[in-house]
């Protein structure tokens, strides 16, 4: 073979060798499709300030994103939940500790009739309403009448939430209605049109409920404390008992470039994309 030959083939090859030796960085996140939104946005900004390295994200749920995390298909799994005992032993079958890294906290809120004077209600108390052996406002400090209670579709974040904190797997009741919560600041809701009603939906439609004179927000206890209203300091300090910590699991502490983007994720200046979907950041960072 003539030597031009030979010089025109290494010349051909050569950026394909550096390019193939030296890619990006990529660091690959997956699970809870409560975090999805922000986590996606923080994906995006990450690399304008650390060039070169490259964040992928999708969904598909916490136990998705765990799984996928223990197999080594991703760097970080996002969680709306502990992980189980189950995912726990899946991980130590492959010598990996699941290292827990708390992001940030969000919360239900309980809205009613606004008539309705009841002064609050135990999480116990919301459970054996929703599961029909709670039936009458007046064994709760309510006006004399029917408790009238709304769910959510089943397929919705909150309805998974609320079966999370508040019935535990325990049965609901068949009679329960079921709002679209979506269309309840927009047009006459459920809630409004009867003195019986009690629903749950995020703070931000409750808080918009309340401001038209809609819905009344009551407060919630755990059973020991004083009833408490949500409030982005008693969803992160725990003592309003309807919120959950949302985290980031990994394989063992964060290191190397995984550890800069949740760091880089927690600082003050990047908490946005969590508070424009009502979810409050926790600190301090680890």
């Amino acid at each position: 073979m003539r030597r031009s030959s030979i010089i025109s083939i290494l010349a051909l090859l050569l950026p394909a060798f550096v390019i193939g030796s030296c890619p990006a960085s990529e660091i690959k996140i997956a699970g809870s499709t409560v975090l999805l939104p922000a986590a996606q946005t923080w994906a995006k900004s990450f690399p304008d300030k650390h060039p070169g390295q490259q964040v992928s994200v999708s969904g598909g749920g916490s136990a998705i994103g765990i799984k996928m995390l223990i197999e080594g298909k991703c760097d970080i799994a996002l969680s709306s939940r502990q992980a189980s005992v189950t995912e726990r032993m899946a991980a130590r079958k492959r010598n990996i500790v699941l290292h827990r890294v708390d992001v940030a906290a969000e919360a239900l809120a309980v809205v009613v009739h606004p008539s309705n004077h009841a002064t609050g209600l135990s999480v116990a108390q919301l459970a054996r309403i929703y599961s029909g052996d709670l039936k009458r406002w007046d064994r709760v400090g309510g006006a004399k009448g029917p408790i009238h209670p709304i769910g959510q579709d089943t397929g919705s974040v909150a309805y998974g939430f609320f079966d999370q904190v508040v019935m535990h797997g325990r049965p609901r009741s068949k009679t329960i209605a079921v709002w679209d919560p979506s269309r309840s600041v927009s047009s006459p809701d459920m809630i409004s049109l009867d003195k019986g009603a009690i629903a749950y939906c995020s703070p931000s439609l409750a808080g918009a409920l309340a401001e038209t004179g809609r819905a009344a927000i009551i407060p919630i206890s755990d059973g020991k404390h004083t009833p408490a209203m949500w409030s982005p300091a008693n969803i992160v300090t725990g003592n309003y008992p309807l919120s959950r910590v949302l985290c980031f699991y990994t394989r063992g502490k964060p290191a190397g470039t995984v550890k800069s983007f949740i760091d880089w994720c927690r600082k003050p200046e990047n908490d946005g994309p969590l508070l424009r979907e009502f979810i409050y950041p926790c600190r301090p960072m680890d």
